[in-house]
């Protein structure tokens, strides 16, 4: 039975491993940490697993964010939306007989001074048992363990084709992924991202001083952080969000309950150490709140906002029209200012310099072998693709004489 002495204790757990997190420094401490959470993951899996009410449950939530922040801090964002491509959630490590395994490539690649992180630590990372991030945006991908005659079947098989689709579509800007039709197409967006993290920061630094703060980032985009199952809009605000017309409603708790690769965890947010434990343990609640009208007419030299979809209460997505005609966009583009704390002028640029690129350009980029779209998925030609996905060529790759897939 937990109790609350279990409960303090489990939370004392996560407080250190805070501290070891911002004291990562070389590719040895990466690894060091990653063992340690290893060794919490696996300890409290099994309580977690018999008792789905218990503080062990969130507990075993809770860290893998800590994998999730290793793997915001090591790579692009770009990287890791595509290495998530991979339904289902992270597997139980305890019981994992390949699991010493991966930790030792992981080791072996420190050891060699480069950074590299283990996907099954966290949430994000759904491909590939080893992520090698010599470069963020094009990490090197290594599949552990398995005989290589079965390497190209089954499951084995199933990865490694993943794999290798997401390192192509990461090095070459194009790919097919598999199950999906049609090819996948990089554009680079060079426009910088502005985000409003010091307005948040000074929001919380009020909060836990007095139990409540707020800060308006711009017109039309409000930030709210109150203590955790207390809250309340300050009278000051109403007259701030009553000026604002469909409003659009991020909670950061979400974050920690529903883990997604496009949005870091807050353990990964550019706030000081105890703003970001407040916030991983839910002592405070951050609540941002967005004039999702403010963005319809905003305009730039290559179009304009026209519209933003809702259907019912969700937002269903954006609607932009440039030179190349009308353009339908991802409702994840407003996520990123609810949950990444973008500013609306920043998704502005974003979205003009979306529409500065017509989708014809992209298109000619793609080789016209990877265009049809109603191919069956490719198999691979013959077992020297498995090459470099096992536990020996990681030597090999180790003396520098194998390049794995990027």
């Amino acid at each position: 039975m937990w109790t609350r002495t279990n409960e303090l204790s489990l939370r004392r757990r996560r407080r250190r491993l805070l501290r070891r997190l911002d004291r990562i420094d070389s590719a040895k401490a990466l690894y060091a940490f990653q063992k340690r959470l290893a060794g919490e993951i696996r300890r409290i899996e099994p309580h977690a697993f018999a008792d789905r009410t218990s503080p062990a449950r969130r507990h075993l939530r809770l860290l893998r964010l800590f994998g999730d922040a290793l793997a915001w801090k090591e790579l692009h964002p770009y990287s890791i939306r595509q290495l998530a491509k991979n339904p289902g959630k992270p597997p139980a490590l305890h019981d994992q007989k390949g699991f010493p395994a991966t930790l030792a490539i992981a080791r072996r690649c420190a050891k060699a001074g480069l950074p590299a992180l283990v996907a099954d630590l966290s949430n994000c990372l759904r491909i590939s048992d080893v992520i090698v991030c010599a470069d963020p945006e094009h990490p090197f991908l290594i599949e552990s363990g398995g005989h290589p005659h079965y390497a190209l079947k089954g499951r084995k098989g199933r990865q490694l084709q993943r794999a290798t689709a997401v390192g192509e579509l990461l090095r070459n800007g194009y790919g097919r992924l598999p199950g999906e039709r049609f090819t996948t197409v990089t554009q680079t967006i060079r426009a910088p991202v502005v985000r409003s993290f010091d307005h948040l920061q000074r929001a919380v630094a009020d909060c836990l001083e007095s139990g409540y703060g707020w800060s308006v980032a711009a017109e039309g985009d409000v930030i709210v952080v109150t203590g955790a199952g207390d809250f309340e809009i300050a009278p000051e605000l109403f007259p701030l969000l009553d000026r604002m017309g469909a409003m659009g409603v991020g909670i950061h708790l979400r974050l920690l309950e529903r883990p997604q690769a496009r949005h870091a965890p807050p353990l990964a947010w550019p706030l000081p150490q105890a703003h970001r434990r407040a916030l991983l343990e839910g002592d405070v609640v951050v609540v941002h709140f967005v004039d999702l009208d403010r963005l319809v007419g905003m305009t730039g030299p290559h179009g304009a906002i026209t519209q933003v979809r809702t259907e019912g209460d969700a937002i269903a997505g954006i609607v932009a029209e440039g030179d190349g005609g009308e353009l339908h966009l991802s409702p994840l583009f407003l996520n990123d200012v609810l949950y990444g704390f973008q500013t609306l002028d920043s998704l502005r640029q974003t979205i003009d310099e979306v529409l500065a690129t017509p989708l014809g350009e992209l298109f000619d980029a793609v080789p016209e072998a990877e265009q049809d779209s109603g191919r069956e998925e490719r198999p691979f030609p013959d077992a020297s693709a498995a090459e470099g996905w096992t536990s020996v060529p990681v030597d090999q790759f180790l003396k520098g004489r194998v390049g794995l897939d990027r």
